[in-house]
């Protein structure tokens, strides 16, 4: 019984790790010589990018993530582990990618936020990129539970180009970071079909859960542009330069059996289906 019980814990841990990797394993990195992570993220994420990297540099603040990370270190040489505060970071390196994982602290001022954003645009080479990823503070989620957490994009928009990034290239996550199901961009947004060929995009078999798709099937009868400040979640590509990414949108088909889920990804010229 005690062995029959831990298993299905351990598969629980299994899912939730695997459902959080889909935060991630749907970019396409371009020029993955090094990466910066902070933020809520999980070994599985950093073990994934130590595979697309040459050099993976992860700063934590947590020692309990620290053990974790040790664990994989045994496995990929290419990890270094940064503990230190966050106004105190020194790196000798450009990264290609700075990949900020619910980062961000909502409740700071904004002067403290964009020094926190400069301190790290110093470490980031000319032509790389931050990876935004915040709850929406006008999400359907927030605003029907009434807590308005996260960014806005308006103010989001305004702290970077205050620190002088003028290109930003947005993607929209439901039902949330933890568990992506579905991702779509300005490219190609939803519509109703998508809500009800999805119906559990909240993912959320509760009242809460209900009331999400029935609040974006009352924004989508109007315009579906408006689903771009309503989405539960951010995923922004940040620079200063120009930003081609081709990815349009991507479905993950997480509801279904383990051998019968798919990931779809939609590209400006064709569609790739991945089990």
């Amino acid at each position: 019984m005690e062995k029959d019980i831990a298993n299905f814990i351990s598969e629980q841990e299994n899912e939730i790790n695997r459902l959080k990797m889909n935060i991630i394993n749907w970019y396409n990195f371009k020029n993955a010589e090094s990466i910066l992570v902070c933020g809520n993220f999980n070994k599985n994420i950093i073990s994934y990018l130590s595979e697309k990297f040459e050099k993976v540099f992860v700063q934590v603040e947590d020692i309990k993530k620290i053990y974790e990370l040790n664990e994989i270190k045994t496995k990929a040489n290419n990890i270094k582990i940064i503990d230190s505060a966050i106004d105190n970071l020194e790196v000798n390196e450009k990264f290609d990618y700075i990949f900020m994982l619910e980062y961000l602290e909502e409740n700071k001022a904004d002067d403290e936020l964009k020094s926190i954003i400069f301190s790290k645009a110093d470490c980031l080479k000319d032509s790389g990129k931050f990876l935004f990823v915040s709850k929406n503070k006008f999400g359907a989620k927030e605003i029907l539970s009434k807590t308005y957490n996260g960014f806005s994009k308006e103010r989001i928009n305004n702290l970077f180009f205050e620190c002088g990034f003028k290109y930003f290239n947005y993607f929209y996550l439901l039902p949330n970071i933890a568990n992506v199901n579905v991702i779509f961009s300005d490219q190609y947004l939803p519509t109703k079909n998508d809500i009800r060929r999805n119906i559990n995009l909240s993912f959320e078999l509760n009242d809460l859960g209900i009331k999400e798709n029935e609040y974006y099937n009352a924004i989508l009868k109007n315009e579906n542009a408006d689903f771009k400040n309503s989405a539960n979640a951010f995923f922004i590509e940040i620079s200063k330069q120009e930003i081609d990414n081709s990815i349009k949108a991507v479905y993950y088909n997480n509801l279904r059996p383990k051998e019968y889920r798919l990931k779809t990804t939609i590209y400006e010229k064709y569609v790739e289906k991945e089990c």
